[in-house]
């Protein structure tokens, strides 16, 4: 369920998804709208609204948001409240600055302490600062689809790849820096990016920008890189996708202690220090039996990650 003020989902999917316009009414999906036309309040009361019109139609309702719990809370729907959470998101908003996101970042954590049924995508978080859950269910990928395979980049050589993000704490600044000193040593380096800004094309010539557009395209992305480096600066331990995916891949993962990495499966950096990155990528490449031994570990590692397990746990708890 959705307010019509949103986007269409970026990703393919086969869920059938219930518009919602400010009066909690369904409605089509050409009627969307601009994001920013309606307000958090109005996105609370379509939600509130539209959730006790369909009181009869629902078992479980799953908030997979901070603040999409409170329209669950407050709604008089009969069905089980879930709260899925996959980050410390207080966190997140403290790091944008300004009133507003102070505020959101205050609405978020206030909304740990709201009696919903709380489950986690890791084990750090079932007791991480104001947060308390007893359910843990991680991430789900498609291991038909995040797997080995042939690549067609003839010259795979030397590709080292990240997953582009504007957001500061998720670390891209300083792999492109990273990358810049790995180039100074071996100038035949590339470094492609996923979903990156494309202005970044313009910082070395060496560096491409790629806007894979379903998670196949994101997989052959995976598979054409020799090495994926993935450099977050907070919450480590929690469950990260690029790393879950690159190991499913079989590539060498460079990260700053993000599960399911470990020592034994991936290379493990501090964070903000791009001469690390630079050092590891080295590392790689010049010792091929060890490269080897953590690529087997960390394929091996993702198996618990199938979205058939990931499915069933997750239905087990909606049961009980």
């Amino acid at each position: 369920m959705s307010p019509i003020a949103n986007i269409l989902p970026y990703f393919p999917t086969v869920a059938k998804i219930i518009w919602i316009d400010v009066n909690g009414d369904t409605c089509a999906e050409n009627m969307i709208i601009e994001e920013a036309r309606y307000s958090m309040f109005q996105r609370w009361r379509a939600l509130y609204r539209a959730l006790n019109k369909l009181n009869s139609s629902f078992d479980v309702v799953l908030a997979n948001h901070s603040l999409s719990t409170y329209p669950v809370y407050f709604s008089r729907i009969k069905a089980k409240k879930f709260y899925y959470i996959q980050a410390y998101e207080p966190e997140y908003y403290q790091s944008l600055g300004g009133l507003k996101s102070k505020c959101l970042s205050l609405f978020s954590w206030f909304s740990y302490y709201l009696n919903l049924e709380r489950i986690v995508n890791a084990d750090l978080y079932m007791r991480y600062k104001n947060i308390r859950a007893k359910m843990v269910v991680t991430p789900g990928i498609d291991l038909e689809i995040f797997k080995p395979q042939a690549s067609d980049f003839v010259d795979k050589r030397g590709i080292i790849g990240c997953i582009g993000r504007v957001e500061s704490f998720k670390g891209t600044s300083y792999i492109l820096d990273a990358f810049l000193l790995a180039y100074k040593r071996n100038p035949n380096l590339k470094l492609h990016i996923a979903f990156g800004d494309k202005s970044n094309e313009k910082l070395h010539p060496a560096i491409k920008v790629f806007m894979p557009k379903s998670d196949r395209e994101l997989s052959v992305f995976y598979n054409s890189l020799d090495i994926l480096v993935t450099a977050g600066t907070v919450q480590l331990g929690a469950a990260h996708y690029p790393v879950i995916e690159g190991l499913a891949c079989g590539i060498p993962v460079i990260h700053t202690g993000y599960y399911p990495g470990t020592v034994s499966n991936s290379w493990i950096v501090p964070i903000r220090d791009a001469q690390a990155i630079a050092d590891k990528i080295f590392e790689i490449s010049s010792n091929q039996k060890l490269k080897d031994l953590k690529i087997a570990k960390g394929f091996s590692s993702v198996d618990k990650f199938s979205w058939p397990l990931v499915a069933q746990k997750m239905y087990s708890y909606f049961l009980n």
